[in-house]
């Protein structure tokens, strides 16, 4: 069984609005480096995962494993509550509800072929030494080195 791990992050300066979305696949020695403008940190971390799942799109692997620093994300998805929030008709109380459902069509795609997706819990900018620390810092210095220090920067994240 392949298995790919993935390491995402979103950063934001939350009064300005200005962001930057970082990953990092070490098996496929793939960096991702993204800033963003109109927005906020839940919706770069949430734009983090769709840049990550569109990353992998054309990789063989059964199982991917995404680790993210921020339980919002993880938990809307492993906890379910986004199934709980399109079986309930939430749209309008739910925020980045569009974000949302463009994740949700990634990982239905992926289960049509068989394929596991998995979202983990990292602690972010831990000093714990570790594989998982080291690749999670790699995918926060992307994040914000476009944030702070790029100007090619989207509004927008649309996916066919």
């Amino acid at each position: 069984m392949k298995k790919l791990e993935i390491y995402c992050d979103g950063s934001c300066y939350n009064k300005i609005g200005k962001g930057g979305i970082g990953i990092f696949i070490p098996l496929l020695n793939f960096q991702l480096s993204i800033g963003l403008k109109n927005t906020s940190s839940d919706r770069a971390e949430i734009i983090a995962l769709i840049h990550s799942l569109d990353a992998i799109r054309f990789q063989e692997f059964d199982h991917a494993i995404f680790y993210i620093d921020n339980q919002y994300v993880v938990n809307t998805i492993e906890k379910g509550w986004l199934v709980n929030w399109i079986r309930n008709k939430e749209f309008d109380t739910r925020k980045n509800i569009d974000l949302w459902l463009t994740v949700k069509s990634f990982i239905d795609g992926y289960k049509k072929k068989g394929k596991q997706i998995t979202l983990k819990w990292i602690k972010g900018h831990s000093k714990k030494e570790g594989f998982n620390t080291k690749c999670n810092h790699v995918a926060d210095m992307l994040a914000d080195y476009k944030q702070k220090f790029e100007l090619t920067i989207i509004d927008n994240v649309k996916f066919e």
